[in-house]
């Protein structure tokens, strides 16, 4: 039985790394394609989404708007098969990601001075076409978000 739980965690682990790959190349992408119309699209999704997201306490719902910013993102990114496979891991997660949004509403919301989601600190990093801070906010928010926290 050990060895089954050192495989699984070993396999989370293998996702969440590929998770975090894959959003923070959206991420790139969409910088680089520089789309003002897709940048505002997701702007206009985070101003509609955010408040939701913030007081939304059904774990469930938290794990799937957490999915739809990401797959957005990818979207805006103009790559489809990047939008594929992140949906891929995404679906092989979604329990993982529930649980682990229980421990985090047990944590304050924001570290940021400015109180910004990591939502925010990611669209504000593309809108400034700020690629190194854009991906970092990205891999930072994934780690957050690990299946094995």
């Amino acid at each position: 039985m050990e060895k089954a739980n050192v495989v699984a965690r070993a396999c989370a682990e293998l996702r969440d790394k590929l998770r975090c790959a894959l959003e923070c190349e959206a991420v790139r992408r969409l910088i680089e394609r520089d789309d003002r119309k897709q940048i505002e699209a997701l702007v206009d999704h985070l101003d509609r989404t955010e408040p939701i997201y913030v007081t939304c306490e059904d774990f469930s719902e938290l794990a799937r708007m957490d999915e739809a910013f990401d797959i957005k993102i990818a979207k805006c990114s103009g790559n489809a098969e990047l939008v594929d496979m992140l949906r891929n891991v995404n679906e092989r997660m979604r329990y993982f990601r529930t649980i682990n949004r229980r421990q985090l509403r047990l944590q304050p919301q924001s570290d940021d001075p400015e109180g910004l989601s990591a939502h925010w600190k990611i669209v504000r990093a593309i809108v400034a076409k700020d690629t190194e801070t854009a991906v970092a906010a990205t891999s930072s928010a994934a780690a957050n978000r690990s299946s094995n926290s």
